[in-house]
């Protein structure tokens, strides 16, 4: 049995072209788990584009920077642990240093 996994649903705002950049832009709200993340998208297109190509562009950028978005969280978040994990490591050291337990430890 294959389990698919369902994209998240995605709200688009009100979609705009913008001749200046000659794409389609809109504000996307992406729901997961019971949190809301919005996100500022756009996708080159003519103007006279069908809208159904355009809403496709808009969500495919959407999901693609959530993912970008859940990747640098989960690295900060990992950069985060390890230096608390360093610090506290580096610290239990001097503390056993300090009190003379390394000698105790040691025997």
């Amino acid at each position: 049995m294959i389990i698919k996994e369902v994209a998240p649903p995605i709200t688009l705002g009100l979609t705009r072209y913008n001749p200046e950049t000659g794409s389609f832009v809109a504000r996307a709200e992406l729901h997961e788990n019971s949190i809301c993340y919005t996100y500022r998208v756009s996708v080159k297109a003519p103007p006279h584009a069908e809208f159904e190509t355009i809403v496709r562009g808009l969500k495919a950028q959407t999901l693609r920077r959530h993912q970008d978005a859940k990747e640098k969280t989960q690295k900060l978040i990992r950069r985060a642990v390890r230096s608390v994990l360093a610090r506290s490591r580096a610290s239990a050291v001097r503390d056993k240093q300090s009190f003379g337990i390394g000698a105790f430890l040691s025997a």
